[in-house]
């Protein structure tokens, strides 16, 4: 989901679409001691960057330039400490999350830095589990609000085989808690799962679940419900999408509108198989949980023939699409970017001489294979009518790689949207980028060659890290680099 800006309705498209700026960090020859990386975002120290290596932890600062200027490694004294998260904080510097254990209790701490990565204070202690006398909680979780003056953190009480509710504490950015409460769920909301948690730039809370089709078989169940909590009211109230119980929601995403202050909610639902969209589901509500709208709207054969290229009057002929992202739009509509995603696996029988047998053995090989195609675009208005609809056709397909070179990247520029991708799995490749104005016309250039330029895109970890830049990790034949796209 994307949240960084609302896309408006009236602007005029204007300018290049192409990037006008490339810039790529020096890279570094990577192993399997390189256990996760990822992009962090931006402040007057850099583009910060975090690694994690089997020894350690660093942050990483990167100028205009994608020079690196700053490193820091994580230091946690002697205490065997993981990360949980970081964010960047009001005031430009950073909040670093880690958990450690003693004997049965585990505990969540906070160090804060400046934007020079030196250590502000003493560590924070925000919360802290105790096996024997909390029973079965799950894993501390955080989010933070768009101001970032807010943090949310929150656990999920599973100490039976359904989710018994939520525990959520909130602070401010001296990290001092405001309140601390424990979200208590009954009836079917207990067999439901939390598909996100969100808290406003006000302090408010919303948690949206989704319907578990695997316990939840009955069709009177709710297909999704939110549990808000206003920051000037003390209760948690529930609103719940169960119209039209006869459909199934398989793909549903949620965004915080920030400039309405509510949550909204967008997805397919099917009539039967799993495999095709009948219809878009459209709900959103306040944030201060006095008011609600849903709408389930049916696509049209005319719809079909244009998402599909061919006529039809059957209405299930749109495969089901994954939700990747729903940008919110000033006027209340949002958004809707799907991907059309498929993975299976091919049976090979092969035959090898084994020594130990003493002749050649015939066994079984499976093969998995990943397609990331097409880009499904649906503008959607606040009545939850789709007012237009749009494809970008690729075709990315890889095996035995997770898909990690395919999909898109997205950069919201308030005045377009632009979906950065690898055109092929090859290093051979061109990127590819395509210009979204909001009248739903499409602008695609060819931006760059990868081999030319020594990187592989992996788009599924990219951050626009302001208005007008994206950064994009490249993996390309084992070396570790950072591309910024600045438009």
């Amino acid at each position: 989901m994307l949240s960084i800006a609302c896309l408006g309705l009236l602007l005029v498209f204007a300018g290049t679409a192409k990037a006008q700026a490339l810039a790529i960090s020096e890279p570094e020859r990577v192993s399997s001691s390189l256990l996760n990386y990822r992009v962090l975002g931006k402040n007057e120290g850099g583009v910060l960057v975090y690694k994690h290596r089997r020894d350690k932890e660093v942050i990483e600062a990167y100028d205009k330039s994608m020079n690196l200027v700053r490193r820091k490694t994580l230091d946690y004294g002697e205490r065997d400490a993981e990360t949980v998260n970081i964010y960047l904080s009001p005031d430009g510097g950073l909040l670093h999350f880690y958990t450690y254990k003693e004997k049965r209790t585990e505990y969540l701490e906070a160090q804060r830095m400046n934007a020079r990565l030196v250590d502000v204070g003493a560590p924070v202690l925000l919360d802290s589990v105790d096996k024997r006398e909390d029973g079965n909680w799950d894993d501390f979780l955080m989010r933070q609000s768009p101001d970032r003056n807010w943090l949310l953190i929150f656990r999920l009480d599973t100490r039976t085989t359904t989710m018994d509710g939520v525990h959520a504490r909130v602070f401010n950015p001296a990290l001092e808690e405001q309140f601390n409460e424990h979200l208590i769920l009954d009836g079917v909301d207990r067999l439901m799962l939390l598909h996100d948690a969100f808290i406003s730039d006000r302090g408010d809370l919303t948690f949206a679940f989704v319907k578990d089709h695997v316990r939840l078989k009955s069709g009177e169940q709710p297909h999704l419900t939110f549990h808000i909590r206003p920051a000037d009211f003390g209760l948690f109230r529930r609103l719940a999408v169960d119209e039209m119980p006869d459909v199934k929601i398989r793909e549903v995403d949620f965004a915080w509108d920030q400039l309405n202050n509510r949550v909204v909610a967008t997805g397919f639902y099917n009539e039967g198989s799993r495999s095709y969209a009948a219809g878009v589901l459209f709900a959103s509500a306040s944030a201060s949980g006095e008011w609600f709208s849903k709408r389930f709207v049916p696509f049209d054969a005319d719809f079909v023939a244009d998402v599909t290229g061919r006529s039809s009057r059957k209405r299930d002929e749109i495969p089901l699409y994954t939700v990747q992202d729903v940008i919110v739009r000033s006027d209340g509509g949002a958004v809707l970017v799907s991907e059309y995603v498929n993975e299976s696996s091919e049976a090979y029988e092969y035959t090898d001489y084994d020594p130990y047998y003493g002749g050649y053995r015939t066994a079984m090989r499976y093969i998995n294979y990943h397609e990331y195609e097409d880009i499904l675009l649906l503008m959607i208005d606040p009545d939850g009518t789709v007012r237009w609809d749009d494809v970008i056709r690729k075709k990315q397909v890889s095996r035995e790689d997770y898909g990690r070179n395919s999909s898109y990247a997205l950069l919201n520029a308030q005045t377009r949207l632009f979906f950065v991708f690898n055109e092929d799995i090859s290093y051979d490749t061109n990127v590819m980028q395509y210009a979204l104005d909001p009248k739903g016309r499409l602008q695609r250039d060819a931006i760059f060659n990868a081999d030319a330029n020594e990187v592989m895109l992996v788009p599924r970890k990219a951050l626009q890290v302001s208005g007008n830049e994206l950064v994009i990790p490249s993996l390309y034949k084992n070396n570790l680099a950072f591309v910024k796209l600045a438009y």
